[in-house]
């Protein structure tokens, strides 16, 4: 059996596939600049039994959080704990994004979730890309990047009058204090402010949010996407839920940029299932 994780910061989808079989699971997202390796393990052998991890072969995980070597490492380490027959390919999230739009052929492969990452696949790796900075410094179009405007606008109180009422609503009357803690003191802060996307696309017809929407959508473009050489003649595809939920909007200031989205997709993992159907024995 065989084993495919698409993992981002939120959730991670899981899809087990024997010779006759295909199992899916959902587990939190597994992303290893906030989690420990015990933290890993525990996920995994809670969600599957002693005998599924010793039949598993091979694990072929794409992750958030797995560009860099010792963060990687600390994946790779649980994984082998949990599954001690298993080979293991671990790869970022991108790459599987990539795989899944592009199969064997080059494009620009893009995600928008709960956070944002973007690179030129040649058909077989990632071979260049950007700086991805995080929610802080970056993420620009992501769900953590519009929920932290939307947030900041309204502890400023530069919403919209007929906004603040019902945001305050969505945010349960939170008070300035609860929300700070949420931000700096909680253990997923980007999950936080990627919370208030629902809210977001509830009222995506409003000018204020449209314009939100629309900006971050622009700055994801102009910070990454519109750097690439020959991007006019390059294959675009977007994978994740943000883009989808606002994929009028996306292709709108795609436009704007004189450029055409190829593809749209929520998860990359029906891809993956595709990509590596052949390591299945």
């Amino acid at each position: 059996m065989i084993l495919i994780a698409d993992s981002g910061s939120t959730k991670t989808d899981w899809v087990l596939i024997s010779p006759r079989t295909k199992k899916e699971y959902r587990t939190t997202g597994i992303n290893p600049y906030f989690m420990s390796k015990s933290e890993i393990v525990q996920i995994l052998t809670r969600t599957f039994d002693t005998k599924q991890r010793k039949q598993i072969h091979s694990v072929f995980f794409y992750g958030a959080g797995c560009a860099s070597p010792v963060r990687k490492e600390v994946v790779v380490n649980a994984i082998l704990e949990s599954f001690p027959e298993a080979t293991v390919e671990i790869d970022t999230d991108l790459k599987g994004t990539a795989r899944a739009l592009f199969g064997k052929n080059p494009g620009i492969a893009c995600i928008l979730g709960t956070g944002s990452n973007c690179g030129f696949y040649d058909g077989k790796d990632i071979t260049f890309k950007y700086a991805s900075l995080g929610y802080v410094l970056g993420d620009e179009g992501s769900g953590s990047s519009m929920g932290k405007q939307m947030i900041r606008d309204y502890l400023y109180e530069d919403l919209p009058t007929d906004l603040r009422g019902p945001f305050s609503q969505f945010m349960d009357n939170a008070s300035r204090d609860r929300i700070m803690e949420q931000v700096y003191k909680s253990p997923f802060p980007n999950r936080f402010l990627a919370s208030v996307v629902p809210f977001i696309k509830k009222n995506e017809m409003h000018p204020f949010v449209e314009n939100l929407v629309f900006e971050n959508f622009n700055a994801f473009f102009t910070k990454h996407v519109m750097k690439y050489p020959d991007i006019h003649v390059k294959s675009i595809g977007f994978c994740g839920t943000v883009s989808v939920l606002f994929s009028t909007l996306l292709h709108k200031v795609a436009y704007s940029n004189r450029l055409t989205i190829s593809n749209i997709i929520a998860s990359p993992m029906e891809g993956l299932i595709e990509y590596h159907k052949n390591n299945v024995e």
